[in-house]
């Protein structure tokens, strides 16, 4: 069976874990509120997310005690199912290493993928199922984000911890944001005027998009993952899976307002914001499960089993479901979000090591991205939502 757990009480218990957090606001107190908008999973989605090689990795022998975690009890798995129908996948034949995560250009029909490992970001055709161009120069890519009012992708640089900017056709660097060590997950408001990206040792970073520039910083007690923007709420919730915490800060004061614990498990890495129904996914690791939360007090409501090395999350709000990518090699399937508790309803197989991705609601598509492994070349796998 599925595992569920039921939990309730208030946050209080750790609502001080992050009391005394500093905040440095930068350029004469120059950030502002901005409109924002939630991008679902780690990648740039959810962007997102993640963690560098250094923060968020998963050993060999972690994939090795996913693949017989419980979470072998979920329904029966195949390449396709009744919600995700594979397609053919697109190569990327001179990838290795890790990658990261994943960004989109709607109305050109592109597909970013940061190949961390391989010090580089592929640009894709969509419909051509091709590398279009290759940028380099972005080492350890992690972050990406596509703005398209401007017509630029922007991209974190874990091993310079950097953020830099690309425009024009072909794309060219444009732009270079100096952040700190191990840049890592980034966020868009909905106007593309504000950057949120997470780095160092515990740290959110606001950038001026306009002016390429650093506005603001808010100090964490450990390194970030997900960061998951409100679009009304002027929230920005924050996973910190080094503390064991969630901290929701102030997009315009780039203070915390509030801190909470993602239950009884830990390293925390993925996250994914249900506004509407005003509930927080988090994806566990130790052990391999989904915490659900109250959006408003922190509180968990319950916890699921998931899928192991979780390290996407994307709301797929059409179906009333949420895709769970782990690098154990299968997307979870959960709904529907609508029952308040939803159930694990579906496994589909992906590949091992894939484990991050980005849904495109507007395609009906889910990417996974899957490295060279075991004699597979690299690519991009690709799923129908139906």
């Amino acid at each position: 069976m599925i595992g569920t757990k039921i939990a309730g009480g208030p946050s209080s218990r750790v609502a001080a874990l992050l009391l005394g957090l500093a905040c440095v606001v930068g350029c004469q107190g120059e950030t502002r509120e901005a409109s924002a908008t939630h991008s679902a999973g780690d990648a740039g989605g959810e962007a997102d997310t993640s963690g560098g090689a250094t923060n968020g990795s998963a050993s060999a022998g972690e994939a090795q005690t996913a693949a017989a975690s419980g979470s072998a009890t979920a329904p029966d798995s195949a390449a396709s199912s009744a919600a995700l129908r594979a397609l053919e996948p697109i190569a990327l034949p001179d990838v290795s290493g890790r990658i990261d995560h994943l960004a989109v250009d709607l109305a050109g029909r592109r597909l970013f993928v940061a190949a961390l490992g391989n010090d580089t970001v592929e640009v894709l055709s969509v419909d051509g199922r091709v590398v279009l161009q290759t940028l380099r120069g972005v080492d350890e890519p992690q972050g990406i984000v596509w703005l398209p009012t401007r017509g630029e992708l922007w991209v974190t640089s874990g091993g310079r911890g950097t953020c830099v900017a690309f425009g024009g056709d072909p794309l060219t660097e444009v732009a270079r944001v100096e952040l700190g060590s191990d840049a890592d997950n980034l966020r868009a408001t909905s106007d593309g005027t504000r950057l949120f990206a997470g780095c160092g040792d515990g740290a959110v970073v606001a950038i001026d998009v306009a002016a390429r520039r650093e506005v603001g910083r808010c100090a964490l007690p450990a390194h970030p993952e997900s960061l998951q923007l409100e679009r009304e709420g002027g929230r920005l919730f924050v996973n910190v899976p080094g503390a064991h915490a969630i901290a929701a800060v102030g997009q315009a004061t780039l203070s915390v307002r509030a801190s909470w614990t993602p239950g009884a498990g830990s390293s925390n890495f993925p996250m994914a914001l249900d506004e509407g129904r005003g509930r927080l996914y988090v994806g566990l690791r130790r052990p391999a499960s989904l915490a659900l939360l109250d959006a408003g007090s922190g509180d968990v409501v319950a916890t699921l089993d998931a899928v192991g090395d979780v390290d996407d999350l994307f709301l797929d709000e059409a179906r009333s479901r949420l895709y769970a990518v782990g690098g154990e090699g299968f997307v979870d399937v959960f709904a529907p979000l609508d029952a308040g508790v939803p159930a694990r309803t579906g496994r589909v197989r992906s590949a091992s090591g894939a484990r991050t991705g980005l849904f495109v609601p507007e395609w009906d598509r889910l990417f996974v991205a899957a490295p060279r492994l075991g004699g597979e070349s690299a690519r991009v796998l690709v799923f129908e939502a139906r």
